[in-house]
């Protein structure tokens, strides 16, 4: 039977701003078939979570209608956030030792291993058991089993949904008629754990060690249980297993374990997210939190102090060794570095910090249609700038802030509506007088309100400024001119020009676009009008990055400053995506009049936007029709560049009033302030 279907773009915004409230961080949600992590597989109907992104089927028809697929896909969503809302990766395995009764059994038996380097501590506690990987199927299905029972308790809503669920998948599973192996163990305690009743799956028990694993299992059940408990509750089973004589079974006379007869399906609701890698992942903050107690320790006077200092207080700690503490420190650092490669590379993704991410439609020309969900944005703050380099920029802008300000004074602060339909006013309203008489003549009761007037209102403007952060921003203002190559043979004394290496470096466009804004913000604050400062790049649709230096609202003072000498040159200029959020940033102002001014250096371009590299008129065409959906959604655009070349492509983004081309880029600031003013005005 087909059921509606909900597909995964309906619902990836509302899901990110879900996952973010239960979290308190932003993750981002992509389909399940789009997971590149190299040492993990998920399956493409089944959910994962790594440390940025909640990965989900991309489509769902389980239930009968639509909002009963919605429904799933919130479930399956807090169950993946279940992991790290209950603590299962904060893990430690000498924890786990110290508070788990069957573990410290284990350990007076085997001896408690170390944790390798470059393991997980739940690798480690696998590597206590002679089968490892039977002890990481029940720790898997108990940890599932707490994470639905802690979830439920502190969601009640999501009770009705978990119950239909686990009743589906119960009725879905073949059916289990006698429990005679260690497989059978595992179905029935995954039956279990969709509340199948535990007296009736004893009934079919053959073994002997079902009702203990049941036993152990029913632990987890506690509201205030937490990942030892489950740990605990593994290492009782398998010792109830091994009790009964089922783990031999699994090895034949070569010493070859039966792995077919530990998989069993788990429940479509759940899957299981990359517990070893993640905890890894959490495990990185333990190690940066002792780098950062080395470099205090290295950092402090009494360390630092020389041996032979006269001065008493200054003197080295007996027992400290800088050298071996710098050994120390390096060491750690590097393992850190090494850790974090081999987890990116784990788990597919970058090393930028977690951000909001979102799906923008893209205008494919070639095909006159919309790729819909086809670019993913990921929103982040720009990375701050150094101190010094703000304090030159407010000394580069100085000499020309009053010009600046004094031109934004003639901006008008307050300005005028007409009201129609008053009884008193400054004119008539023709329609209105008209409507009157007729009405008089018809011997109806007529609206004397037939006057009109205009009313004073208070200015109410939202700009954003979109500066283009591709890889051509950081090539000089002027062009260094090619220094002539003499001839050797002509000049015996000829020697090559040397390089100057205490000049200033030259002039970018990035320091002049940078420029820009920074005295157009200076002037727009005393002015009163709310802004934004905001930059784009990245490299393919599935990449573009959206870089925020200042948020509506608030002084272009401290952060927003060194955020914005923070923004540098990147990689490709795909307009679209950023154009479009930005209008979506505007919208949200809710202001009477929105501006949206992008600077550029060059046509839209990017990796893939469209079929070809070199096809140039698809990203020409994506650009156009954003700003055409700016346009209708109220947004007054316009389009600064200071390639001598925008002509060509601009005329076929924009209307001609709607662009402009800077010659010489030195007059970027000038031109800035003066289409604010036309746009504003």
């Amino acid at each position: 039977m087909t059921y509606p279907a909900v597909e995964l773009l309906d619902v990836e915004r509302r899901l990110a701003l879900f996952a973010q409230a239960i979290t308190g961080n932003a993750y981002e949600v992509r389909a399940s078939e789009t997971f590149s992590g190299e040492a993990v597989g998920v399956r493409a109907d089944r959910a994962a979570l790594s440390s940025k992104a909640l990965f989900l089927p991309a489509r769902i028809e389980r239930a009968a209608n639509t909002v009963g697929n919605r429904r799933i896909y919130r479930l399956l969503a807090l169950h993946q956030l279940g992991y790290r809302e209950f603590g299962t990766f904060e893990f430690r395995l000498a924890t786990a030792f110290e508070r788990c009764s069957a573990m410290r059994t284990v350990a007076d038996a085997a001896g408690a291993p170390v944790v390798l380097t470059r393991e997980s501590d739940f690798d480690a506690f696998y590597r206590c058991f002679a089968l490892p990987s039977l002890a990481r199927t029940l720790f898997a299905l108990i940890e599932a089993l707490r994470i639905d029972e802690r979830m439920v308790a502190a969601y009640p809503g999501v009770r009705t949904d978990h119950a239909r669920a686990a009743e589906s998948e119960l009725a879905r599973r073949p059916p289990l008629d006698a429990v005679v192996s260690i497989h059978g163990v595992l179905e029935a305690l995954v039956r279990f754990t969709l509340a199948a009743p535990a007296d009736v799956l004893a009934r079919i028990d053959a073994t002997g060690a079902l009702p203990a694993v049941l036993q152990s299992a029913q632990t987890v059940r506690n509201r205030d249980a937490d990942v030892y408990t489950s740990i605990d509750a593994a290492a009782t089973t398998y010792a109830a297993l091994d009790a009964h004589g089922l783990i031999p079974t699994l090895v034949d006379v070569k010493g070859t374990v039966d792995e077919a007869a530990l998989e069993v399906e788990t429940p479509s609701f759940r899957g299981v997210p990359p517990l070893e890698w993640l905890q890894r992942e959490d495990r990185l903050d333990d190690w940066l939190e002792e780098l950062a107690g080395l470099d205090a320790t290295l950092a402090t006077g009494a360390v630092d102090a020389p041996a032979d200092s006269a001065d008493g207080s200054a003197e080295r700690p007996p027992g400290v060794d800088v050298r071996r503490l710098t050994d120390e420190r390096d060491t750690l650092a590097r393992r850190i570095e090494m850790e974090r490669t081999t987890i990116r590379q784990a788990l597919g993704h970058d090393d930028g910090p977690a951000s909001l991410s979102f799906l923008y439609d893209e205008w494919d020309c070639h095909g006159q249609r919309y790729l819909r969900g086809w670019c993913r944005l990921y929103e982040r703050r720009a990375e701050a700038g150094d101190a010094a380099a703000v304090l030159e920029l407010l000394a580069r802008i100085a000499p020309h802030e009053e010009r600046v300000r004094r031109q934004f004074r003639q901006l008008p602060l307050q300005a005028y509506q007409r009201t129609r339909r008053v009884l008193d006013g400054e004119e008539l309203d023709w329609e209105r007088t008209l409507d009157y008489h007729i009405d008089l003549k018809r011997r109806v009761v007529p609206d004397e309100r037939v006057y009109q007037r205009r009313d004073r209102v208070t200015r109410d403007v939202a700009a954003a400024f979109l500066i283009d952060l591709s890889a051509s921003t950081d090539d000089p203002v002027v062009k260094p001119a090619p220094t002539p190559i003499g001839d050797d043979d002509d000049d015996p004394f000829w020697q090559p020009s040397r390089i100057d290496r205490d000049a200033p470096p030259p002039r970018r466009i990035i320091d002049v676009l940078r420029d820009s804004i920074a005295l157009m913000a200076r002037a727009l604050d005393s002015h009163g009008d709310a802004y934004g400062v905001f930059g784009f790049s990245g490299y393919g649709r599935d990449c573009v990055e959206y870089y925020v230096a200042k948020e509506f609202g608030g002084a272009f003072r401290g952060a927003s400053l060194r955020a914005l000498v923070g923004m540098r040159p990147r990689r490709s200029t795909r307009m679209g995506p950023a154009i479009r959020h930005s209008a979506m940033k505007l919208a949200r102002t809710g202001s009477a009049l929105k501006v949206l001014i992008v600077l550029s250096d060059g046509f839209p371009q990017d990796c893939d936007y469209g079929p070809d590299r070199s096809d140039h008129e698809y990203g020409v065409a994506d650009t156009a029709k954003a700003l055409e959906e700016a346009a209708r959604a109220g947004v007054q655009t316009f389009c600064l560049t200071v390639d001598k070349s925008g002509h060509d492509y601009l005329k076929r983004m924009c209307p001609d009033d709607r662009y402009m081309v800077i010659e010489e880029i030195e007059a970027l600031p000038d031109a800035l302030t003066k289409v604010y003013q036309k746009l504003t005005a």
